[in-house]
């Protein structure tokens, strides 16, 4: 008797999306020929959203077909087909992110989070200092004082103020507590001086 060998499983793994572009070319040709200029439209978007979801494979093919098209709209003289096609191989085959749709962080929540991030920070750079022989009694000399504060303060006020007028007197610590109190870094730097100032 015979033994049957089963084909070995394909161990290939499966490219993500799909190589069938029908759903992209009828976003394409069912998109508004008013809103192919603009990126954020919502016909631009469908054919997109359609491209989004090819694999690599089919993404290539559907560029492809927009050439295609285009070349024989052109071909045939029909100047709305070869816009269409050609503006929307511009503006519809690009990937949309992950990240877009989804609502904006309220400034708020961005302040709150700020706050929690220099609170951990603290937390470990004084827990550090604490197991270091060389930094016993930092606690007791490194202290901001309200001087320090106020002038952080100004230095933050004018940052926020789009830097006009002359930049507040403050030390480069001040300085740097006044960035990272806006949620930036802390090695930032002042306005540069005008050619007329570096006179």
């Amino acid at each position: 008797m015979t033994a049957v060998t089963e084909a070995p499983a394909d161990t290939k793994p499966a490219d993500e999306g799909t190589d069938d572009i029908d759903a992209f070319e009828n976003a394409v040709l069912e998109a508004d020929i008013n809103q192919v200029t603009d990126p954020k439209s919502a016909s631009v978007r469908s054919v997109r959203q359609a491209y989004t979801d090819l694999s690599r494979k089919g993404k290539a093919a559907a560029k492809k077909w927009l050439d295609k098209q285009a070349e024989e709209a052109l071909d045939n003289d029909d100047t709305e087909s070869t816009r269409r096609f050609v503006l929307l191989a511009k503006n519809g085959t690009r990937v949309i992110s992950a990240n877009v749709g989804r609502p904006a962080v309220p400034d708020s929540e961005k302040k709150k989070q700020n706050i929690l991030q220099l609170q951990i920070g603290y937390a470990l750079a004084a827990a550090a200092a604490n197991n270091d022989p060389e930094l016993a009694g930092w606690d007791q000399e490194v202290t901001a004082t309200q001087e320090d504060i106020t002038a952080a303060g100004n230095y933050a006020a004018w940052i926020e103020g789009g830097m006009e007028g002359d930049e507040p007197e403050a030390t480069p610590a001040q300085k740097a507590g006044a960035r990272v109190s806006l949620g930036r870094g802390p090695n930032g730097q002042g306005r540069k001086p005008k050619a007329a100032d570096a006179e």
